[in-house]
Formats: structure tokens, C-alpha cells, sequence
């Protein structure tokens, strides 16, 4: 545990938020797709919580961290959303697509913190939650099989056509997973 000692009287640390120094010259230059993730540390009950950019090379970009005392939350995701975007207001923007995974309240969180910015699930967790909960391998009107032709669309009217041609075979259960999940997410 971290505790400090100010005047003899022990604090408990619960949280920390820091980012690089010249993010404030370099994430507005980033290609704009993020990527938001958290996961647990190997030290007390601390989450890190991070976001990434791209540069124009590919490279990943560092754009903001934060070590917070508890589980991955969406209150953990609100108060570094909020953080970020204080020091970086250019994140709030219409143009800026995040990548998170479907856990714990991230997905909300952007969209109340960054309300310019549109959310969209990680197709490889996406898959990985199919495999995990609706099961049925990747045989043809499976849940696996449909999520990877729509995947492939290139409009909403395109994931449309296949979910109308490809729903009356379906499994209800797959279906309703499917439809977990907003088409422009």
C-alpha cells in the first residue's frame, strides 16, 4: 500500500493520474483512432487505466494513464476520462473514434465524458466474448458467423441487408447477442 506521511498522520493513496509531457504538442497531431483499456497491477488493488494513439509511422503514441485503488469501473473510467480530457481537450472530437473492449463501464464513460467521440468495440474481444458466451463455433448461421460477415459490411445499410437475409436462420440467443452491441459500434 502507499501511505504517506504528512505531520505524522499516515494518508492512503488512491489514485494517481499523469500523462507524457509533450502530449499536449503531440495527440492532436495523432491519427485518430485511440485505444482505452484497463487492467489489474501486480502490487495492492490498483487498476492502471491507459490510452494510446497512433502516429502517422504506426507507432503506438501515449496519450494518458492512471493507477486507481479498486476494480476497473465506470467511476474509475469517468474520473480518467476527465483527466484527459482537461489536459487534452482536442480528444472530445467528432472525428476520434475510441477502441475499448465491452468491460466495466468504459464504453459508457466516453460517452458521457467525450460525448464528440464515438465508442467501437474491439472486433478481436468481440469474438473472444462470442466464443465465451454464445458458443456454436463458426459454423454457417452461427453467432460467430454472422459477426464475421457483418464485419466486413462497409455501411449501415450493408449490415443491414445481411442481419435481414441471415436472421431467420439464427439462433435467438445469438441474435440477442449479437444485438448487444449498437451496428456503429
Amino acid at each position: 500500500r502507499h501511505l504517506h506521511k504528512e505531520n505524522n498522520l499516515l494518508k492512503f493513496l488512491s489514485g494517481i493520474f499523469f500523462a507524457p509531457s509533450n502530449a499536449q504538442r503531440t495527440v492532436p497531431h495523432l491519427q485518430t483512432v485511440f485505444q482505452a483499456d484497463a487492467c489489474h497491477m501486480n502490487f495492492g488493488k490498483y487498476t492502471l487505466y491507459s490510452c494510446y494513439g497512433t502516429t502517422a509511422n504506426g507507432n503506438t503514441s501515449p496519450v494518458a494513464f492512471g493507477i486507481l485503488f479498486g476494480n476497473e469501473d465506470k467511476e474509475g473510467w469517468v474520473q480518467f476520462w476527465k483527466f484527459a480530457k482537461n489536459i487534452l481537450p482536442c480528444l472530445d472530437n467528432e472525428t476520434n473514434t475510441f477502441i475499448t473492449d465491452q468491460a466495466k463501464g468504459l464504453i459508457e464513460s466516453i460517452k458521457e465524458v467525450l460525448p464528440n467521440a464515438a465508442p467501437f468495440h474491439c472486433s478481436y474481444h468481440r469474438r473472444q466474448n462470442i466464443t465465451k458466451y454464445v458458443r456454436g463455433g463458426n459454423v454457417k448461421y452461427s453467432a460467430l458467423w454472422l459477426f464475421n460477415k457483418l464485419v466486413k459490411a462497409r455501411s449501415k445499410r450493408e449490415i443491414d441487408q445481411i442481419k435481414h437475409l441471415h436472421a431467420p436462420y439464427m439462433d435467438i440467443k445469438a441474435l440477442k447477442y449479437l444485438n448487444t452491441r449498437p451496428d456503429d459500434q
